[in-house]
């Protein structure tokens, strides 16, 4: 076909053809798993790569042309065509110069097989196709199973060159059972596993296994070979096992002449359906004549010891006597050998015992009598024996070298009537030495308590020894034990128990010792009592708390030692620092006792539960237990209300029903006084440094021990108003403790809090007014007290209200005496201040002026002209509301004056207002005194006082109507 562009035709023909293939392996020959690579090559003539399988073919000078390729492959078997991805995978790789197409054939073949392959390639120059198919190719295919996998089985046995008469050659078939799973049935066919065959795991079945057993004579120089024979199961062999299992065990019968016998298998195996017999054979074994077993029972005797290891002293060694080929279960009977039968008697046994020269071998073996040196004795049967060696003894455990010791043993028997002796039977045996320092384990102090034990406790220790008469040392004590016999009459003596051996023992003597942490010796009666003594091999001890304790929680120890003076055989044997510690010994199991002993016997006394301002508060802390304070306590400095640490001393006559006698129990109290007041929410607040203060300390004469707990206080005393005092607070004071006791955590205690009633200073809400300046008594002049109604009526008269104000102007003194220069309570002082100076213009002498006295009813006065004067005849001078000219208010901070120009609460007004006097920006206190003169010039008047408290403004003599109010 051609396909002409403008006048010149292009020859697809000439581009199929130069096309051409290859393979790889160019053999063709594939191993099972191996792949072939198929290789298409490009034309050879020039082409430019435009992608990975398509080119330009250049055409004459001036052209080219795209062109493309495509590939078809067929494979088949026997002319049947394969199928791609079950049959065989393929692969394409294109490259610009060739395409290989990879094929790996996945058929499994028997035999010796071949494919064809053969392929199509269309090429399709600019838009024009044209195909090519390719001569067929033939590749090989190898069996599936290679012959190496039926080489692979192998026939073992378990035979030397030489097999003895009786024994058993074992044959089994190898190499498969090394890849049977774990597990698996090796006794039943088909038997089927997995092997790698070809690099794959491939399915093996073994159907069948059939042994035989055959002979062959021993083959001499001259000899001619013969052909093996077959032996007859029965009557030369026997097959206890069977003979189709993998593994079968055969029993040669020696036979008048020695022969070679050997094992041999039919194995009918199948791998990938491939079947094959296989014919196996075990090496052969040497089976000696029958005359020979005559000589295996001279040196058939042995002997089997219990233990091969080093035997500790007095150690029993159990030996079992055997022969290889006689039954010695009976001491007489017959030896069968196929069809040989032997009578045999056992006629005695002789044995000997020596030890081994340590220093030298030249020396030679020691000889030992039986019955002293070394003991025998029958376990069951004359054939099983018992031995028991006496051990030497050293005196430290490097000296502990172990003995070698020889025992020989020669049997003597009747053997078809003939008597014989067989060789000696021999066996070495080492012992260890008995050690007098390792005795001292077999020693041991026993209590009832395991170590661990409170204080006041009583506790029973014994010397537990592995005598027979004595207490069992593996057995601990209990509370029975104090039962058992007093052992305290000395020597006392009895056999010492070494592994199966008695050795004579004696104890001479025995003291016991208490020692502290330090290892410190205890004195008896001080530190612990004891009520059976401490020369016996049993005792009871109760440990003391110690006499000195410097305070705080400790953890007690205390160790019980026995110093205990034996004899080992006549010969001096120490059995020092035998000890049993106590540790955390503690009063734990009686702290709630103690303490609430202790509890009982506290109590706060104190000056007064009633407070009156500037009264202060005494308390101490006093118990019937108390022990005089041994620290002087230094004066109390600051307003910390623990200004140092406050520790006193006691002690209980401490008994119980757990204890034998009384302890004189001491203790210390750490001391630290707290006082609180009610927050609004009910819950206790505790006071701080503004709330009292510490009086410097005085000498104290009261008979308490614990005289130095004194607390002497001032509680810093409110200030309230009369319409206040139905709101007294209390303060609550708290002795909050810390009580040791030894061996026991610090317990914190509180006491109950105790409350406190503080008095008041309580101060009449009023009002003074003068007719002239506050400090200017010279002018005839009255003076105005008005009273609110709501501080009480009976008081409105001057004879009644100044012993009332005399009052409050004393305690006001004294509190201010007391609290002068204390810095923490400057402004509390500040304020007693203003009070103390307001107080002072009101109980200030008149002279020949009056003093009225006035309530104002619903606190309030519409009129001030309407209250009584006196007329001194001076303009103006008749009535109030014109001649008012200084002022002085005594209110709490929750209430104000306003004072109006006019009649009936009207015109120009000023207000009063203690809520605004503050001092460094704090209230200034309850209780605000305001002091001013209306009538002075502005220039010279002076600073109202406090500062503040003034709003709004009502010139001299021009007050008309007053109201007390609340804010």
């Amino acid at each position: 076909m051609e396909v002409v562009i403008g006048q010149t035709p292009i020859d697809l023909n000439e581009l199929k053809q130069n096309l051409f293939t290859t393979l790889n392996p160019a053999s063709g020959v594939l191993p099972p798993g191996q792949s072939l690579t198929y290789r298409i090559c490009k034309p050879a003539f020039p082409v430019l790569p435009r992608s990975g399988h398509a080119g330009e073919f250049y055409y004459g000078s001036s052209y080219n042309f795209p062109y493309e390729l495509e590939t078809f492959l067929s494979v088949k078997k026997a002319g049947a065509e394969l199928a791609r991805g079950k049959d065989y995978h393929l692969e394409e790789i294109r490259t610009s110069n060739y395409t290989d197409l990879v094929l790996t054939p996945l058929l499994r073949v028997e035999q010796q097989a071949e494919i064809t392959i053969q392929a199509t390639v269309q090429v399709i120059l600019n838009g024009y196709s044209v195909q090519r198919t390719f001569d067929p190719e033939t590749a090989t295919l190898l069996p599936t199973v290679s012959e190496t996998f039926f080489q692979s089985f192998l026939a073992e046995s378990s035979s030397t060159n030489m097999l003895r008469s009786g024994e058993y050659l074992q044959a089994s078939l190898s190499t498969i059972l090394q890849s049977l799973p774990e597990g698996a049935a090796t006794d039943s066919f088909p038997i089927k596993t997995t092997m790698p065959i070809n690099g794959k795991p491939t399915l093996v079945t073994i159907h069948s296994i059939q042994w035989e057993a055959y002979k062959s004579p021993i083959e001499s120089a001259s000899a001619a070979a013969t052909a093996p024979i077959k032996l007859v199961e029965g009557r030369d062999f026997q097959a206890p096992d069977g003979l189709d299992k993998l593994t079968s065990r055969f029993l040669f019968i020696p036979q008048q002449e020695a022969y070679k016998a050997y094992a041999a298998a039919k194995v009918l195996t199948e791998c990938n359906g491939v079947r094959q017999t296989l014919s196996l054979t075990t090496p052969t074994t040497t089976i000696p004549a029958v005359t020979s077993v005559l000589t295996d029972i001279l040196g058939g005797f042995d002997l089997i010891p219990d233990s091969f290891h080093t035997l500790q002293p007095g150690q029993p060694l159990e030996l079992k006597v055997i022969h290889k080929l006689l039954d010695l279960s009976e001491p007489f009977g017959n030896l069968n050998i196929g069809a040989l039968s032997y009578a045999w008697k056992i006629t005695g046994i002789v044995w000997g015992l020596s030890r081994q020269s340590a220093s030298s071998a030249a020396a030679g073996p020691v000889p030992l009598a039986l019955g002293k040196d070394f003991f025998l004795s029958d376990a069951g049967n004359p054939f099983e024996q018992k031995l028991l060696i006496q051990p030497s003894i050293v005196d430290k455990p490097e000296q502990a070298v172990p003995e070698v010791y020889e025992l020989t043993g020669t049997v003597s028997y009747l053997i078809n009537g003939d008597t014989e002796s067989s060789n000696p039977i021999k066996l070495l045996i080492k012992q260890l030495p008995l050690v007098k320092e390792q005795i001292q384990s077999l020693f041991q102090v026993k209590s009832n308590k395991a170590g661990s034990a409170s204080l006041g406790e009583q506790v029973l220790l014994k010397l537990a020894t592995p005598l027979e008469n004595l207490v069992e040392a593996a057995a601990p004590l209990s509370a029975s034990a104090s039962a058992l016999p007093d052992l305290k009459w000395f020597p006392v003596t009895g056999g010492l128990p070494v592994g199966e051996l008695t050795i004579p023992f004696e104890i001479k003597e025995i003291a016991w010792q208490v020692l502290d942490e330090k290892g410190a010796p205890l004195n008896h009666g001080e530190d612990f009592r004891t009520l059976e003594g401490l020369s016996s091999l049993q005792t009871s001890l109760v440990f003391l708390p110690p006499k000195n304790w410097a305070g705080g929680a400790a953890s007690l120890t205390r160790k019980v030692q026995a110093n205990v003076k034996a004899f080992l055989n006549g010969k001096l044997l120490p059995l020092d620092n035998l000890a049993l510690t106590f540790s955390d010994l503690s009063l734990l199991p009686f702290q709630d006792k103690i303490l609430g002993l202790i509890e009982q016997t506290l109590r706060v006394t104190r000056n007064s539960d009633t407070l009156e301002p500037g009264t202060p508060l005494i308390a101490e802390l006093a118990s019937d237990l108390a022990k005089p304070a041994a620290l002087s306590q230094a004066g109390i400095q600051g307003t910390s209300l623990a200004p140092i640490e406050r520790v006193f001393t006691g002690t209980l006559p401490f008994a119980d029903d757990r204890l034998p006698f009384e302890i004189p129990l001491g203790f210390s109290v750490k001391l630290e006084w707290k006082l609180y007041k009610k927050g609004a929410d009910g819950q206790y607040v505790q006071l701080g440094g503004k709330d009292f203060r510490l009086r410097p300390g005085a000498d104290n004469t009261s008979g308490n021990p614990w005289k130095d707990s004194r607390l002497d206080v001032l509680l810093v005393p409110q200030v309230k108003g009369f319409h206040q005092l139905a709101e007294i607070e209390f303060r609550y004071l708290e002795a909050a403790l810390e009580i040791t006791i030894p061996t026991l955590d610090p317990i914190p205690l509180s006491l109950p809090k105790i409350p406190i009633t503080q008095l008041p200073i309580a101060v009449p809400e009023l009002l003074l007014v003068t007719e002239h300046r506050l400090d200017d008594l010279d002018q005839a002049g009255d003076r105005l007290i008005v009273l609110p109604q709501s501080t009480f009526t009976r008081l409105a008269n001057w004879d009644v209200l100044k012993p009332v104000l005399e009052k409050v102007n004393a305690q006001v003194e004294t509190v201010y005496g007391l609290l002068d220069g204390v810095t923490d309570l400057a402004d509390f002082a500040l304020m007693l201040l203003g009070l103390k100076k307001a107080l002072g213009h009101v109980l200030q002498p008149i002279g020949k002026n009056k003093l009225w006295v006035a309530e104002a009813v619903g606190d309030r006065i519409a009129d001030l002209g309407q209250l009584p004067k006196t007329d001194h005849n001076l303009p103006d001078d008749s009535e109030w509301d014109d001649e008012i000219s200084g002022i002085v208010a005594i209110l709490p901070s929750n209430r104000k004056i306003r004072f109006h120009q006019s009649k009936d609460y009207k015109g120009d007004r000023m207000d009063v207002i203690p809520s605004q006097a503050t001092n460094n920006d704090l209230p200034f206190g309850n209780i605000v005194c305001i002091v001013n003169n209306l009538n002075v010039p502005d220039e010279r008047k002076p600073d109202v006082w406090p500062a503040g408290t003034l709003d709004g403004n009502v010139n001299n003599d021009d007050i008309d109507s007053l109201s007390f109010l609340d804010i």
